[in-house]
């Protein structure tokens, strides 16, 4: 499932988007691995097996080292890689999603770039 938001607010153009990890790939029900991107970050959240709290990280776009998509016929595996922090790992998504994520994280570090 995937949520996309952009909003242009003065010419200043703040993007959003959330994707979660699908049930149809037999994803977790109860504790789903949420994946949000703005501008500036990417944040993700998991209800751990209690279910009364979450588990979260959060990570610079710029600080992304790479993103890696490994895809299986039971659903696929999102990889994001930091520069000497901790990476943040999305199991079960749909394929599009999975691909569509990261055509999003490496379009924003290719601005970024061209911004400095």
């Amino acid at each position: 499932m995937r949520t996309i938001c952009i909003k242009i607010i003065k010419n200043i153009k703040n993007m959003y988007y959330k994707f979660t990890s699908d049930i149809t790939r037999l994803g977790p029900i109860l504790t789903p691995y949420v994946l949000e991107i703005d501008d500036d970050f990417i944040r993700f959240t998991r209800r751990n097996k209690s279910l009364l709290n979450k588990d979260t990280a959060s990570m610079s776009i710029s600080n992304v080292a790479n993103v890696k998509v490994n895809a299986t016929i039971l659903g696929t595996t999102l990889s994001i890689c930091s520069f000497g922090g901790e990476d943040i790992i999305i199991k079960r998504m749909n394929i599009q999603d999975a691909y569509r994520a990261e055509e999003v994280i490496n379009n924003r570090r290719r601005e970024l770039k061209n911004e400095k």
